[in-house]
């Protein structure tokens, strides 16, 4: 994991500290958060609707992989039912003395288990139980009988296939997909979550370049505003020309239009981190972190070795070649002969009034061969098409494969660059603000002195400004390209020690049920 450039305090505190700022009339105004970048980074996670979306659209996505992984975990399914009827008959004997009446009622419950479990040779073992009990009750001409039996029966089938459909690889094949789906579905949403976090970082470190820029424009302002008071010391002196002060004059209204505009910009970058945030829009920020970094050069090998692992763009081409692999297998397998072996015993007993021993058992045996033989037609090329068409894919999965991994080197490097060159932009920053800042005071002497212009003076002004400007836009850019360095590398959630997946669990049980949840949850044997 690459080490971050800021020496950051435990995540365990609290995330803003809030301060009562007074108004002009002595009433509480707005509130103002002191933030720092970890609090802007722990907002997003907790606040960001965009997470809280991606967490909600992979519960989803979670239990749509669920069925294949639990391929071969048995399954148990119960059916019952109970009906009742009943008959009235009544015979006119249309001008006979003889009338016919009967009645006829009857009950018939019945109910049925079933337990199936597959086995990853292709083949299938079946239990089925089941229960009936019918009761039926008839009164004709007087004549009352009543019949009751009931029928009990059990059955065990085992199905095997020994040429098409046998095989543990191919019939694991659904599982291996949902299981590679499932790792995919974790990259997406760990690059999803690291995605907002690194637009938090980029949104607080612009705001806080903002706020920096205000501190030196407003710094520079107070020191030309005194050197125009020494400009009115210097003319009263007679060693100064009172039209030079005009110079003076001028640099002080640009810098105070400067002022003003760089608010203007600070307020804007203030209301965009307040609303990726998702906190109320009068808040006032007063950033708190220091614009200072550690030096940290990252290290090309470590890098690509950290990429190769958790390339989203790589693992998904990677994955892909495993799936046309088990594309090119089942294709393959259609093109067998089918042969299967079916074996099953049944038990059955007659609980009849008439002969309560009764009893009956059945075993069946059967193999059955099918020899497909497409000669020309539909079938023989739709078979055969398939066939092409695994090879086609197979070949294109690699090639894609390659492109990724060229893709994933090539962006790796680039980052690298960009850090080590950042870095460097940093040291000769630093170094231009030490000079300008040296410059500016000899320039100072020299005025007070005669042997320098103010023009000159007022110019070094400027410099000194920009270098300082330069040297905090240098350090965050730094900044910047070691955090997009680590989410690259797929490090950034780990840097910040932020774990995604517990809101996962705790919706999935929402959503889902705790029942369903429970039963049929994901474990680490699944997806390893």
């Amino acid at each position: 994991m690459l080490a971050v450039a800021l020496a950051l305090p435990v995540l365990a505190q609290p995330v803003v500290a809030r301060a009562a700022e007074t108004g002009p009339a002595g009433g509480a105004a707005n509130a103002t958060i002191r933030m720092t970048l970890q609090d802007a980074v722990m907002l997003a996670v907790r606040n960001n609707r965009s997470i809280q979306s991606t967490y909600l659209s992979d519960v989803l996505n979670k239990f749509d992989v669920m069925q294949d992984l639990i391929k071969f975990r048995p399954n148990l399914n119960f059916d019952g039912t109970a009906t009742a009827s009943g008959t009235n008959t009544y015979t006119d004997g249309q001008g006979s003395d003889v009338d016919d009446y009967s009645e006829a009622q009857g009950v018939t419950s019945k109910l049925q288990g079933e337990v199936t479990q597959k086995v990853d040779t292709g083949g299938q073992l079946t239990f089925t139980w089941a229960e009936q009990h019918n009761w039926n009750w008839d009164d004709k001409a007087g004549t009352h009988t009543t019949t009751e039996d009931g029928i009990s029966s059990w059955t065990v089938e085992l199905t095997q296939p020994l040429l098409k459909g046998a095989g543990v690889e191919l019939n694991r094949a659904s599982v291996e997909r949902a299981r590679l789906t499932e790792i995919e579905r974790k990259l997406g949403l760990r690059d999803s979550v690291a995605s907002s976090v690194l637009q938090a970082i980029s949104y607080y470190y612009t705001y806080l370049q903002s706020y920096r820029q205000v501190e030196i424009s407003k710094a520079s302002l107070e020191r030309t505003r005194q050197n125009y008071e020494t400009n009115q010391l210097l003319i009263q002196a007679g060693r100064m020309a009172a039209v030079d002060i005009v110079q003076t004059e001028l640099e002080i209204a640009s810098q105070e239009l400067d002022y003003e505009s760089i608010l203007n910009t600070l307020d804007q970058n203030r209301l965009a981190l307040l609303d990726f945030l998702d906190l109320d829009k009068s808040t006032r920020v007063a950033p708190v972190e220091e614009v200072t970094l550690q030096e940290e050069t990252p290290v090309l090998s470590r890098c690509m070795e950290l990429a190769r692992r958790n390339y989203t763009a790589f693992i998904t081409a990677r994955d892909n070649v495993r799936r046309a692999e088990l594309t090119m297998l089942e294709a393959e397998d259609a093109q067998k002969w089918s042969l299967d072996l079916t074996g099953r015993y049944t038990e059955q007993y007659n609980g009849r009034a008439s002969n309560t021993d009764y009893r009956q058992n059945e075993m069946y045996g059967e193999v059955a061969f099918t020899l497909p033989f497409e000669v020309y037609g539909d079938r023989y090329f739709t078979k055969k098409r398939q066939l092409v068409a695994a090879r086609v894919g197979l070949k294109q999965s690699h090639l894609s494969l390659t492109d990724a991994e060229v893709s994933m080197s090539t962006t790796v490097q680039n980052a690298v660059r960009n850090v080590n060159s950042n870095l460097k932009q940093v040291g000769l920053a630093k170094r231009r603000t030490e000079l300008a800042q040296r410059q500016l005071e000899i320039e100072n002497v020299k005025l007070k002195t005669g042997r320098t212009t103010n023009f000159q003076l007022l110019s070094y002004e400027q410099s000194l400004r920009d270098a300082q400007n330069s040297e905090v836009s240098a350090i965050i850019t730094y900044l910047n390209s070691l955090y997009s360095l680590d989410q690259i590398l797929g490090t950034l959630l780990d840097t910040w020690s932020i774990e995604y997946k517990d809101d996962v669990e705790r919706l999935s049980r929402e959503y889902m049920g705790e029942t369903v949840y429970d039963r049929y949850k994901i474990g680490r044997e699944d997806v390893e």
